[in-house]
């Protein structure tokens, strides 16, 4: 039972990892923080970090309307459906669109610009008495343009928990992407920057019972600070 929990969790959690981030990465032809010229959007779509975040840490969201890729410029209009779970606002210094998980439950968020609009929903989960995850530093220090090494273990296997998921996001575009591999319940990451200096974002890992989402099994905050 014990490598048969650890392979589906290794398959899972990977898929998450490579697929964690928030930067202006994407199939779009323009990105930016407003739409050049463009009077009208026929279509938009909200891409976030993460379906799933903790109380108390952040996560952030791109908009992409037609073929633009916007992060936080003032034609964004961006709303929750319930400010008691979630909120947004724009962070113009690290040009990011944040969600703020404030407590448990589900919430929605809208982005509208220029005609066009679209929702997503998040959920935000406590991580109550869950077993913190075994660090191979407390903090990160990253360099602009540069990649770190990093690693994330979860010591035992949780009692009557079948198959995991997880949800590795960066707070601000700061981090653009991660990729990992396992070993037996530890996570070897990468973590590529690609960010000017003087950027602080927080990692967080979030490891939840893959048959119930609301059950966080481990979970670990980690600040970094871009040089």
């Amino acid at each position: 039972m014990m490598k048969k929990r650890a392979a589906r969790f290794l398959s899972i959690i990977l898929a998450a990892c490579l697929l964690a981030g928030c930067g202006s990465a994407g199939t779009s032809k323009n990105s930016g923080t407003g739409s050049g010229t463009k009077d009208s959007f026929e279509s938009a779509e909200i891409y976030l970090s993460t379906p799933v975040m903790l109380a108390g840490t952040e996560s952030c969201f791109r908009v992409h309307a037609d073929d633009w890729i916007l992060s936080y410029g003032n034609d964004i209009e961006i709303s929750s459906s319930d400010e008691s779970v979630a909120t947004v606002e724009k962070d113009e210094k690290n040009e990011a669109l944040i969600i703020k998980g404030v407590s448990a439950g589900t919430a929605t968020i809208t982005a509208k610009v220029r005609g066009a609009e679209d929702s997503k929903e998040i959920r935000v989960v406590e991580g109550g008495d869950a077993e913190e995850l075994l660090l191979s530093s407390e903090s990160l220090t990253l360099k602009s343009f540069d990649s770190v090494e990093y690693s994330v273990a979860l010591e035992n296997a949780p009692e009557g928990v079948e198959h995991l998921n997880a949800n590795v996001y960066s707070s601000r575009e700061s981090i653009i992407s991660v990729e990992g591999n396992w070993s037996i319940y530890k996570l070897n990451l990468t973590i590529h920057c690609s960010s000017a200096a003087g950027k602080t974002p927080d990692i967080t890992i979030l490891i939840t019972d893959g048959d119930n989402p609301e059950k966080v099994v481990g979970y670990a905050i980690v600040p970094a600070v871009v040089e």
